[in-house]
């Protein structure tokens, strides 16, 4: 706890804690203590769990109960440890090695087995009378539990999630049992801990910067010039891989360079550092800690004899235990240790290039600071490279520091590079990877991290609803979690509040949201801004405060137990829709009440925000919110009429941005649960509007089986109850079945009707949709040019040119290209259709527009064929055929123009064979227009292989139907083709 936090007596806190339990037991209690008094065993085993505690307080641990013979220990509570399962490790190991020195009174040795495991639990902190009691629930408790329960005697069993988290730093052997291994040890050596396991593996880009900073030292270096470099950069930004690589690119060379690296408890370790500093300059391996004491004065004697005198006092220093009092005789040692460490630098150096580099030096202990300082000048004098790698500026060492390098994340794309590749064959939706890396920030640790975590979890691939959450990784998190713990409780609250918020929010949202005075609250962002966890963003006047990195809001959020969740977040709902007005509100309102669990509150914010986004023709966004409105209205507990008129809003409101991404199964699917909701409840208004869709959907997919006769029903209801907008969405259906049919002139009347309403109802709650309005367009504009009035369409057709330009949605571009190009087809027009219809093709390889390629491409395909340029027409052409007709103005007609494509490519068979495929389909179809198409172009191809008879037969038929169906242009041509065939 915090010093400026008085705690009353007794009170308790709890809070979700990511921790790592340790459980230790005696093994075979009871024969140690068989023949004992009862107070001669409970004394013995009192003093032997006495004398194990001390490995787990010194490694950061808390001993939360003493349980007779064995103990159970908290690593990362109460206050949180970005590295609690390594200084768990470390702890156990420490623990068997304090058992070996214990001896029952009868002689046997003392043996522990011990337990580990990693995991979130629930703790609970009671402060009073001067103690701290400490309690944790959870599975991870029990999985510890099992562990110490399973492990031989002597040995340490760990979860695969302790495993993970301490990396490089420990290892660790499998067992047969799942997830289940023996801790082995736990690093000594710098190159042990130097790096953790995902971003060995991952690949090392984006750094050239920072390497070729390193070249030019290293080139000043072999001159003889000495530098002292601080390499500073925030965790996971990949300090520890840069200094991995650049000693690599060292190897070939004959400079010397010696590794170390601090660790976290080395600030209660006096000399840690320098300890490790002294075997890696006297290349010692420190694993075998018997003969230290024997390696290091050889070393130092091989190295300069006249260091002998000296090798004792430099034992003493870095490997004794002694607690000398007398303060002359400890300083004189000192002094005699360290001189003779700055000459084997000397002396090291005088002997060629000498580089030391030292990772997470901001942990380094106060000792082998002042020893660094102390030889800080020889940089001066000797060819001598000190680089010192650290999260932060380090005050003490500012002054001597000649050079900063300052790691920066990596771009985006390179970013994206990194984790692609890491995520190779797992089925990562795209929508996830972009999630991820506006997470990670180019943090390449958090990249790598997330990585993982994704490919053990599985992420849904593309065509499927990703998961709502992309979840950020423990060993991410813990990284901020151990800062955040440290500051005062009310900027504590603040990371949280500002976490539950999700967005950047100014000071008077802060204020509001916290029951904080302004002056209160600058002072608390003080704070945090000083942590480094929040940065100022946005200009005067209006400056908003937001998080350095979205996964420090994660690491505060995650401590908070449910129902502290849930009240926040129904305080900022409150805040919200009392009269907050910053963009996004109501998806703001949506996400809040949803994770409040106000369900109902959520369906109608998220419903209005996606009737927002899709009235400014935001279509992505528009079925993103009314999905999750979905989700919150199928969560609801207590049903009534209106959250199930809600829910049938929500699904007609979701079909409409459905439609522009063209998707009918789902467009099918919602409207049918619709429909389901309005017979229960009895909509009759609503149950009209869900039958006219249905229709809609099935003529979208050429099922024109009654459709017909359906909608005149439907358009008769809706007069009489008044519904006109209704009526005009019935209309535009009305027009499309009948052009489907070849009844181009009645189509052309209802398409004008509906062009007309969109007009006369504008701003009246009758108003009809942009999409609607632009699919009337284009079916008025392609009957016009069958019918042959061109005149009348004129300014349709300039609308539509308009609306080609590049700052158009795609899907109204993809429209007004295949009407424009449709009106220069039949006008004569080749090549400016060729041009129009080009313009918009790529617009449907994008996946949410792919089902209008083949209304693209069939009539581009008719026009390069008119233009003597088959060759480029087949492929879409074929391509056209071959996707099954799922929407679009050229119902059918794909196959005739193929037919058109193989004729013009001198294969006659094919032509033929394509020719009369499409002939019995548009008579399956009952399509009148496309018949009369098809069997022109069949009479073309038989002319062609001079079946005159059967040609001639083809072409009368195709003349009949052309002129039922008042299709000028086509009447006109076949006329030509009869008096050129005979």
């Amino acid at each position: 706890m915090h010093a400026e936090e008085p705690v009353a007596v007794g009170s308790s806190k709890e809070a979700r804690k990511h921790v790592t339990i340790v459980f230790a037991d005696i093994v075979g209690s009871t024969r140690l203590v068989a023949g004992l008094d009862p107070e001669d065993a409970q004394h013995f085993l009192t003093r032997s769990i006495e004398a194990l505690s001390p490995a787990i307080e010194a490694a950061g641990g808390v001993v939360a109960k003493i349980m007779g013979d064995g103990m159970f220990c908290v690593f990362g509570a109460p206050l949180a440890l970005e590295d609690h399962a390594y200084r768990a490790c470390y702890a156990a190991m420490d623990l068997l090695s304090l058992a070996d020195r214990l001896v029952a009174q009868n002689g046997s040795p003392v043996q522990l087995r011990v337990g580990l495991s990693s995991g979130t639990a629930v703790v609970n902190v009671t402060e009073g009378n001067g103690r701290v009691n400490l309690d944790a629930m959870g599975e991870v408790v029990n999985n510890a539990a099992h562990l110490e329960a399973a492990a031989a005697p002597g040995t340490v069993l760990i979860s695969d999630a302790t495993r993970r988290l301490a990396g490089y730093a420990i290892d660790a052997r499998k067992l047969e049992e799942k997830d289940v291994f023996q801790l082995v040890s736990v690093g000594t050596s710098p190159k042990d801990i130097l790096l953790e396991n995902a971003s060995a593996q991952s690949p090392f880009i984006g750094r050239e910067r920072e390497m070729n900073f390193f070249t030019a030292a290293v080139g000043q270096l072999s001159e003889g010039g000495g530098d002292i470099i601080s390499v500073l950069g925030g965790a996971g930004l990949g300090k520890t891989r840069l200094l991995l690589e650049f000693s690599r690119q060292l190897q070939p060379t004959n400079i010397r360079m010696a590794l170390a690296s601090s660790r976290s408890l080395d600030q209660s370790d006096p000399n840690a550092l320098l300890r490790r500093l002294v075997l890696g300059l006297l290349m010692i391996d420190p694993k075998d800690q018997s003969k230290l004491a024997q390696k290091i004065p050889e070393r130092m004697v091989q190295l300069d004899e006249s260091l002998a005198g000296h090798v004792d006092d430099v034992n003493w220093l870095l490997l004794s235990d002694s607690e000398e009092t007398d303060p002359q005789k400890v300083e004189q040692r000192r002094i005699s240790a360290l001189t003779a460490l700055k000459r084997v630098l000397t002396t090291l150096a005088a002997q060629g290039p000498l580089i030391i580099a030292i990772d997470n030096f901001q942990w380094s202990d106060a000792s082998s600071r002042n020893f660094l300082k102390a030889v800080a000048s020889m940089v001066d004098t000797e060819p001598l490279l000190l680089i010192l790698f650290a999260r932060e500026d380090m005050a003490d060492f500012r002054p001597i520091v000649r050079q900063v390098l300052q790691l920066r994340p990596l771009d985006r794309a390179t970013s994206a590079q990194l984790l692609l590749d890491q995520l190779a064959d797992t089925g990562v939706s795209k929508s996830v990877v972009e999630r991820v890396l506006d997470r990670a920030e180019g943090n390449p640790r958090f990249l790598t991290e997330f990585a993982r975590h994704l490919a053990e979890r599985g992420e849904p691939v593309d065509g499927q609803e990703a998961a709502d959450e992309i979840i950020v990784p423990d060993s991410v998190a813990d990284l901020f979690e151990e800062r955040i713990d440290r500051l005062p409780e009310g900027a504590r609250h603040l990371l949280q509040v500002g976490a539950a918020f999700e967005q950047p929010a100014s000071l008077e949202t802060l204020c509001a949201l916290t029951d904080k005075s302004e002056d209160e609250m600058k002072s608390l962002l003080a704070t945090v801004i000083d942590s480094g966890m929040v940065r100022e963003t946005g200009f005067l006047p209006r400056i908003l405060y937001t998080f350095v990195n979205p996964v420090v809001g994660e690491a505060a959020y995650r401590s908070l137990l449910r129902p502290e969740r849930r009240r926040l977040h129904q305080k900022i709902y409150a805040f919200l829709e009392a009269g907050y007005h910053g963009r996004g509100r109501h998806s703001m309102m949506g996400r809040q009440a949803l994770r409040a669990g106000l369900f109902e509150q959520a369906a109608q914010a998220y419903f209005e925000a996606g009737r927002r986004a899709g009235a400014r023709l935001a279509y992505a966004e528009s079925i993103d919110m009314l999905c999750q409105a979905l989700q919150a209205e199928a969560r609801v507990p207590i049903r009534t009429d209106e959250i199930d008129r809600l829910a049938i809003d929500i699904r007609l409101t979701l079909r409409e941005g459905l439609f522009a991404r063209s998707r009918f199964q789902d467009i099918e699917t919602r409207l049918n649960e619709a429909q389901a909701i309005c017979d229960r409840i009895g909509d009759t208004k609503r149950s009209h509007l869900v039958r006219r869709h249905l229709i809609g959907n099935a003529v979208a997919q050429g099922q024109l089986a009654d459709a017909l006769a359906r909608i005149d029903i439907l358009i008769t209801d809706n007069r009489y109850l008044g519904e006109q907008r209704e009526v005009a969405e019935l209309q535009f259906l009305q027009a499309q079945i009948l052009a489907a049919l070849g009844r181009f002139e009645e189509a052309f009347f209802s398409a004008r009707t509906v062009m007309e309403a969109f007009r006369t109802q504008a701003g009246s709650p009758h108003e009809l949709s942009p999409v609607t309005n632009a699919l009337a367009r284009m079916w008025l504009i392609w009957c016009a040019a069958e019918l042959g009035r061109f005149e009348e369409v004129k300014f349709e057709v300039l609308d539509c040119q308009n609306d080609l330009a590049h700052d158009r949605p795609p899907f109204f571009r993809i429209l007004s290209g295949i009407a424009t190009g449709l009106f220069w087809l039949r006008f004569g027009h080749t090549e400016l259709a060729a041009e129009t219809l080009q313009s918009v093709l790529s617009l449907t390889k994008e996946d949410e527009n792919h089902a209008w390629f083949h209304s693209v491409a069939s009539p581009l395909g008719l026009a390069l064929i008119r233009m003597n340029r088959a060759e480029e027409a087949l492929p879409l052409l074929q391509r056209s055929v071959a996707m099954e007709s799922s929407g679009g103005s050229s119902r059918g007609t794909q196959a005739v123009h193929l037919a058109a494509c193989w004729a013009a490519l001198g294969d006659t068979r094919k032509g033929e064979d394509q020719a009369r495929v499409a002939v019995a389909r548009a008579r399956q179809n009952g399509d009148q227009g496309v018949l009369a198409y098809a069997l022109h172009t069949l009479g073309a191809v038989l002319n062609q292989t001079s079946q005159h008879k059967t040609a001639q037969a083809c072409l009368t038929e195709a003349l009949d139907i052309a002129e039922n169906c008042k299709m000028r242009p086509l009447v006109e041509q076949i006329s030509k083709d009869m008096v050129g065939g005979s």
